[in-house]
């Protein structure tokens, strides 16, 4: 059976086409670990709870439609691999409104992506290949050199083909993100789209702050001053252990003078975006 599978990241998720096998190109998505206690870059920074969840209709054999209520499930240490669940179109490139740290790091070691990755890693999410769409506001952000639009969410979205043993349903589980402590998860059924009433599951994978609500376009609060950065966008480059421009807001001359804002249409604090790198040993 065929049906879509939509998984929405939103805060410090680190992008990473995997192309060492072009017959199994895969996309990783680190949830950086952020701490405290463990201050990075020079920077002490709030923790961040890797967390998936899903409207509790998909885990209901036969239900027509969504309802309000939503399941949570704690990714700490935990490994969501759907890689192998059998995507049947697709590929793994990425957008240029992800900031994309290509330039400004070395290619990443592999071992991050196995089960030996370093604890600046709080769990990873790998994919299939499928097609991704940025979520972005208006606002222009400045990278390095770079100048644009900066995505404070990514949808990645792909065509899965279940087994004949399973042709209804989404069988998944958290592994261990170093081997061990695996969870078992109950099985998601998809449902028809209100929009489109294509079979679908919608997964949203978030890694931010206990009191960081999940952003959307319609939250309110002040924007940036110009020249403003992104607080937490230097874990990125720490995962690296190399020192790297920030991310900062630039109000561009269509902005008011005070850099005051009204609606914002990025992340609700303006701390927490996504971002794309490459993996070495890549075709």
């Amino acid at each position: 059976m065929l049906f879509r599978l939509r998984v929405k990241f939103s805060g410090m998720c680190l992008f990473i086409p995997d192309t060492r096998n072009p017959q199994n190109c895969l996309m990783h998505v680190l949830l950086l670990a952020l701490d405290q206690t463990r201050p990075m870059c020079g920077m002490d920074m709030p923790r961040h709870y890797p967390r998936v969840s899903y409207n509790a209709a998909y885990s209901q054999a036969g239900a027509k439609e969504l309802t309000g209520d939503r399941c949570c499930i704690s990714m700490d240490d935990k490994l969501l691999d759907l890689g192998t669940r059998g995507s049947i179109d697709g590929g793994v490139a990425l957008h240029p409104m992800i900031a994309d740290l290509t330039p400004l790091v070395p290619p990443l070691d592999p071992q991050w992506v196995t089960s030996e990755p370093g604890l600046k890693v709080a769990a990873r999410v790998t994919l299939p290949p499928g097609s991704v769409t940025p979520c972005c506001g208006p606002d222009k952000w400045r990278l390095g050199r770079t100048l644009g639009q900066a995505a404070f969410e990514v949808t990645w979205t792909c065509t899965m083909n279940t087994a004949d043993a399973t042709p209804d349903q989404l069988e998944w589980e958290l592994g261990g993100l170093r081997g061990d402590g695996g969870q078992p998860l109950v099985s998601l059924h998809p449902i028809a789209d209100e929009k489109d009433r294509e079979l679908t599951i919608d997964l949203l994978v978030t890694n931010v702050p206990a009191k960081e609500p999940i952003r959307n376009s319609e939250s309110k609060h002040p924007k940036p001053q110009h020249g403003d950065p992104v607080p937490h966008f230097a874990a990125y480059y720490d995962l690296f252990d190399v020192k790297g421009p920030d991310l900062t807001y630039d109000s561009g001359p269509s902005s008011t003078a005070d850099g005051s804002g009204g609606l914002a249409m990025t992340s609700d604090a303006y701390t927490c975006m996504t971002a794309q790198a490459p993996l070495s040993g890549n075709s």
